[in-house]
């Protein structure tokens, strides 16, 4: 991004450049007023006064984030990830902006690289991105550094980050296995999301590597919601499983409570494994056993793979180890099939 002059600046304001030279260096002869509005316009150009009166570039970073569901406040999944990005951006000395998917154009006159370039953003992360999103064709084409979360593209400048899916999934299963359960049901999240692919891809390596087979109507699609747990748990129900893993503990937990209401105990009727280990779950009745995502790991290391693309890094993607959490959900199986 080519870096505004004191030319430039003192042009936006209407003043001369030696004015805007004498208050970047902070000189006496500037009034307080002239002084506020040239520190407030290098801002916004994404500078600051730096030793000796030069303007210094600030590298500025943008998170687009899917807006939350109005019923998802206990979902703080992408708040951590976007904790752990702004730590690491600050500690870098990286500004960032935080805007909604929802907000960012992507097609008509202007497009998604000259929206951001006039907000002066040097890198984007991008999380919530789903098959068929508008932006999908941009990051096809752009030219601004880019890190989206679980999706990968064919561009050099965009950079994948997420969790191994398909490990995370495996392990979730196989922990059901050796407990000694052999019907197990996955309830997955919608197909529009890239890792339902790939912890379906890992439900099912678990399953053929202990020898079992691959029942189709064993699997349910969901939307990783709430609701969706509840009406998994009705389907499972009918099924007769004894162990369900869940691609998402919101689902989990819903799925957990429908069975409880229809009279089954849950770990003494059916076994539940999660996926992202959220803090809620640490919590219900009986506590998740679940496969965690580091969260802020996930933010943290987002935040440097772009800095890396900024700085023309070839590397494009880091994948993070998942890992069992054990809690009270899931115990060695009963006899017999559920129902």
């Amino acid at each position: 991004m080519i870096k505004p002059t004191l030319q430039q600046i003192a042009e936006v304001l209407a003043i001369s450049p030696a004015t805007v030279s004498k208050a970047l260096s902070g000189k006496p002869e500037v009034n307080e007023y002239t002084r506020n509005r040239v520190l407030a316009c290098a801002q916004e150009l994404g500078y600051t006064a730096g030793p000796g009166g030069s303007a210094q570039r600030i590298r500025r970073t943008a998170i687009l984030i899917e807006d939350p569901e109005p019923n998802e406040s206990c979902n703080t999944f992408y708040y951590d990830i976007l904790i752990g990005f702004k730590r690491y951006g600050a500690a870098k000395g990286l500004e960032t902006l935080i805007l909604p998917l929802t907000a960012t154009p992507t097609q008509g006159k202007k497009s998604y690289d000259d929206y951001l370039r006039a907000k002066h953003i040097d890198g984007v992360f991008i999380s919530g991105l789903k098959k068929g999103d508008a932006y999908i064709a941009a990051l096809e084409t752009t030219q601004i550094p880019t890190v989206v979360l679980d999706f990968s593209c064919a561009n050099p400048r965009v950079g994948r980050i997420g969790v191994d899916n398909v490990l995370g999934a495996r392990i979730g299963v196989e922990h059901l296995i050796e407990l000694g359960h052999r019907k197990i049901g996955f309830l997955n999240g919608h197909g529009a999301a890239p890792v339902s692919d790939e912890r379906l891809a890992g439900y099912t390596a678990a399953l053929c590597r202990r020898g079992i087979g691959f029942r189709p109507e064993l699997v349910f699609e969901g939307d990783y919601r709430e609701e969706s747990g509840i009406a998994g748990a009705d389907y499972f129900i009918g099924a007769g499983v004894t162990g369900l893993f869940c691609a998402s503990d919101l689902m989990a937990v819903g799925a957990m409570r429908r069975f409880q209401e229809r009279g089954f105990e849950v770990p003494g009727d059916i076994s539940i494994v999660g996926f992202d280990n959220m803090p809620f779950g640490a919590f219900c009745t009986p506590r998740l056993t679940t496969v965690a995502q580091d969260r802020i790991g996930l933010g943290v290391a987002a935040c440097a793979l772009l800095q890396g693309l900024m700085s023309d890094s070839p590397l494009k993607h880091c994948v993070l180890p998942p890992a069992l959490t054990l809690r009270e959900s899931t115990k060695q199986a009963r006899v017999g099939p559920l129902g």
